[in-house]
């Protein structure tokens, strides 16, 4: 791209790096430079973002130069093996097969790979592919409870438990009726993350590219960075990034353990039919 795409772009990406750098308590270079970082876990930082509830026991982050490696000290030397094997294309720490023989070790310690999550921010060169025609309220602060039911949990954060919440919202409005939601978190002083749903029957009318675009925009005028995530599988999820103006930034890969509520349930209801 042009020099100014890449300046716009570096600073959202640097934002990013910094926040991470602060966040596991590294220099923000390992994200910049051709090698990797494994270290055990350390207390979190008061700036780092506010959704961490508990001590990683497996985390990489990746910006597609320097890997940073957070893992418990109980399975470290494994990973450094595990990483050294991979350390001439350091994303093949992310690749099949390696993946499965990682996720086979950390299921013999009652854990497994819980999130392969994509980040996104926004590029401001790229034209965003949005529908200027569409009605748009905006809710602020106490305004978002509002809006808090099953229709759009993807969007909205209505028990986070913590000082996680959510600070600002649009809603896209059809005949009087709430069609989609865009919201975001105050995740860190730095950066807020966006989160977007769509009834489904208004799908594919670029509601929530266009809910995004709007929103991450309001987020800047107040001094934030925005930040999009979800699945690295999730295509319709990643299109709707893209169509409003954001681009790749890092990826992450997270381990949990199997008692987890969540992933219980989940390794129940696959083994349900045996």
């Amino acid at each position: 791209g042009t020099r100014k795409e890449c300046v716009v772009y570096m600073n959202y990406l640097a934002i990013a790096m910094k926040q991470l750098a602060m966040d596991y308590n590294v220099n923000e270079s390992i994200f910049t430079e051709d090698k990797y970082i494994i270290q055990v876990p350390q207390k979190y930082s008061d700036k780092a973002m506010n959704y961490y509830q508990e001590e990683p026991y497996l985390n990489f982050i990746y910006f597609g130069r320097g890997l940073l490696v957070v893992a418990d000290a109980s399975i470290i030397e494994y990973v450094h093996q595990y990483v050294e094997f991979c350390k001439d294309d350091l994303y093949r720490v992310f690749d099949a097969p390696n993946i499965s023989f990682l996720n086979e070790y950390l299921m013999n310690k009652n854990y497994c790979i819980a999130h392969l999550a994509q980040f996104f921010v926004p590029n401001d060169t790229i034209m965003p592919q949005i529908n200027n025609q569409l009605i748009m309220k905006k809710y602020v602060g106490e305004e978002i409870k509002s809006l808090y039911s099953s229709h759009f949990n993807m969007a909205l954060c209505e028990n986070s438990g913590n000082d996680r919440k959510d600070v600002l919202a649009l809603a896209c409005i059809i005949d009087e009726k709430v069609v989609g939601v865009a919201a975001c978190t105050n995740d860190s002083n730095l950066m807020w993350q966006i989160g977007v749903d769509v009834l489904p029957e208004y799908r594919g009318r670029r509601i929530a590219s266009t809910l995004v675009y709007k929103l991450s925009e309001l987020i800047k005028e107040e001094g934030r960075c925005p930040f999009y995530c979800c699945a690295w599988t999730n295509i319709a999820s990643k299109k709707v990034a893209k169509n409003a103006g954001f681009v790749d930034a890092w990826v992450e890969l997270t381990a949990k353990s199997m008692k987890t509520e969540w992933i219980s349930d989940i390794n129940k209801g696959i083994h349900a039919h045996k």
